[in-house]
C-alpha cells in the first residue's frame, strides 16, 4: 500500500510501479502525475489505483449536498477506465463526515478487491438503534412509464 499526500505532487515512479496495492489520492492535482508516473513502463506490473472521496456522491437517502470538489475525481477515474484499464481504478465514496463504522467498512472494502464493482458508496448510520452499513453500487433499472391518455399533437 501507499499513502499518497496532497503535498507530495511528483510521487517516485520506481516505487509506485513495483507496489501491488492501493494508492489513496486526496485530491485531483495529485492524481494527474501519479496516474502519468503508474503508466510508464510495463502495464502488466501496474497496480490497481483507489481513489477516496469522502461526499463526491449521493447514495441512499441521505439528505446531505455532494461536495462538489470531490466529484472530479470520479470523472478522472472514469477516463482512467477508458483510457488505461490496467490501473484497475476504483472509486469509493464516503459521507461527508466519515465514522468510525464507515471507516471500517472501508477497509474491509480494499481488502475485499471486487473485480466486478468500481464505484462504490459507503454509508453507515449511526442513529438511535439502526446502526449499520451499506454498500451502493451503480445499477440500471427499468422505469415503467405512464401511458399517454391523448395522442401527442405536432404543431
Amino acid at each position: 500500500m501507499i499513502l499518497v499526500r496532497a503535498e507530495d505532487p511528483n510521487p517516485d515512479s520506481d516505487s509506485l510501479r513495483k507496489s501491488k496495492g492501493v494508492v489513496f489520492l486526496r485530491d485531483l492535482g495529485a492524481v494527474l502525475p501519479l496516474t502519468q508516473a503508474l503508466t510508464r513502463g510495463d502495464a502488466a506490473e501496474a497496480p490497481g489505483l483507489w481513489l477516496i472521496t469522502r461526499g463526491a456522491q449521493k447514495a441512499g437517502n441521505a439528505q446531505e449536498d455532494v461536495v462538489i470538489d470531490q466529484a472530479p475525481l470520479w470523472g478522472f477515474g472514469r477516463v482512467l477506465d477508458n483510457e488505461h484499464p490496467e490501473l484497475r481504478c476504483k472509486r469509493v465514496d464516503l459521507s461527508p463526515e466519515a465514522t468510525p463504522l464507515e471507516i471500517a467498512a472501508l477497509a474491509a472494502e480494499l481488502c475485499m478487491d471486487d473485480p466486478v464493482e468500481n464505484e462504490i458508496a459507503l454509508r453507515c448510520s449511526l442513529s438511535g438503534s439502526a446502526s449499520g452499513s451499506a454498500r451502493y453500487v451503480a445499477r440500471l433499472t427499468q422505469v415503467s412509464r405512464p401511458r399517454l391518455t391523448t395522442e401527442p399533437r405536432l404543431a
